[in-house]
């Protein structure tokens, strides 16, 4: 199983350019310098930089702040069910909206259920980061049907960040690993919802080019309120069209 530890990091907007080739020995603008999307999207449009640690055996300290926080990005299983749930149950405690149920219907989900969906076959897959051996953010693709006229997109769920380690760029890390998996697997949209009001995740979602695409009205009910679900859509291949649909952005950014 392929472990990566990442540090976050503060880089100073003058060393972005100079960072990109100590670490990775390309220049930024070259053809080869920005085959990983994920990585680019890092460095560009991120206030916080995630980097494999070790690149270069540590060249990169005469440019960096010290690290803010160690971690390890890993591949789920079923074994990580337990951890999973945990830190599922962490967020729907913390604001039940975005996990789209109450924290009852939550703790009333049985482990089983986890297991199952942590062992889904390739090219299905989760990851999580880890401090120390607590489970802190993770991200998962699934794809909807295994019929060939469906295995062009996939859809990215599980996306959570323990309210404790929140602002330290863990989200876009697991996530970014998640579309890398993805679009290796051949894929040419991902699709996602975010149940709103969601601003923070809405932000990340377009910084990594998934565009609005629909809205869900009253896609869940919490208690005796409705909230929609802003649905997105990021095209990996060919040209970037635009999926925005009349007010769909408006709607979903003001809530």
């Amino acid at each position: 199983m392929q472990v990566a530890r990442v540090s976050v990091l503060r880089p100073t907007s003058r060393v972005a350019a100079s960072l990109w080739f100590s670490c990775f020995g390309e220049k930024p603008g070259s053809h080869t310098g920005i085959r990983n999307a994920a990585i680019a999207v890092a460095l560009v449009r991120s206030p916080l930089l995630i980097l494999a640690s070790g690149a270069q055996n540590g060249s990169t300290n005469s440019f960096l702040k010290r690290p803010v926080m160690d971690f390890q990005i890993r591949q789920l299983g079923a074994d990580d069910a337990e951890a999973f749930s945990k830190l599922r149950r962490e967020l729907t405690a913390d604001n039940p909206i975005p996990m789209g149920l109450t924290l009852e219907e939550e703790l009333a989900r049985p482990l089983q259920g986890f297991r199952d969906q942590l062992a889904y076959p390739e090219p299905n897959a989760a990851f999580g980061a880890f401090n120390g051996d607590e489970l802190v953010a993770s991200a998962a693709v699934a794809w909807p049907s295994k019929l060939p006229s469906s295995r062009h997109k996939t859809t990215l769920w599980g996306v959570f960040v323990s309210p404790r380690y929140r602002r330290k760029g863990l989200g876009r890390a697991v996530v970014q690993r998640a579309i890398v998996h993805a679009e290796s697997a051949g894929v040419r949209r991902i699709n996602l919802t975010v149940y709103v009001p969601n601003p923070a995740a809405v932000r990340l979602y377009e910084s990594l080019q998934f565009e609005h695409c629909g809205v869900e009205p009253e896609a869940i009910r919490i208690e005796e309120a409705y909230f929609d679900g802003c649905q997105m859509s990021r095209l990996s291949i060919g040209d970037r069209h635009s999926c925005s649909i009349g007010s769909a952005n408006a709607i979903c950014l003001k809530q």
